[in-house]
């Protein structure tokens, strides 16, 4: 099994599927597995073009993507639950991301997206390594 692991992605589908193009001459027909590390949202111009690629290829074949939530992510779902989370939000990129869905405010992004946003995990682990999008504190015991 091959492992390839994607970070940031931040709302850039062509480079997403550049990379996946990539990653697929690569392995050559071999297996593999991809963790996405997170950021899918904010700053770049097609967030919601990068989930719905996400989306696709996890329903396409599950076992062979796994994706993270980021910072980014948290967030987006911060500014549905916190008062003047949405200021801080748009801030830092998050008016991209109401751009690209075609919406004015984070509570008008489509529910489904928003409850696979919210439905996914911090942590991956694997027999040989662990995911996470800005890591743990090296001082804690290893996730179990």
């Amino acid at each position: 099994m091959t492992d390839y692991a994607i970070g940031d992605i931040h709302g850039c589908a062509d480079a997403l599927l550049r990379l996946l193009e990539r990653i697929n001459l690569h392995r050559a027909g071999r297996p593999a597995r991809i963790v996405c590390l997170g950021d899918y949202v904010d700053r770049g111009p097609e967030s919601a073009r990068v989930i719905e690629i996400l989306r696709h290829l996890q329903r396409d074949a599950p076992s062979a993507l796994t994706c993270l939530m980021g910072n980014h992510e948290a967030l987006l779902l911060a500014a549905l639950r916190e008062p003047g989370g949405e200021a801080h939000w748009l801030v830092n990129g998050g008016d991209a991301t109401l751009a690209s869905f075609g919406v004015e405010e984070a509570a008008a992004i489509p529910r489904d997206v928003l409850d696979w946003i919210e439905a996914l995990p911090t942590l991956h682990q694997d027999p040989r390594r662990w995911y996470v999008h800005a890591g743990f504190h090296p001082a804690s015991p290893a996730p179990d």
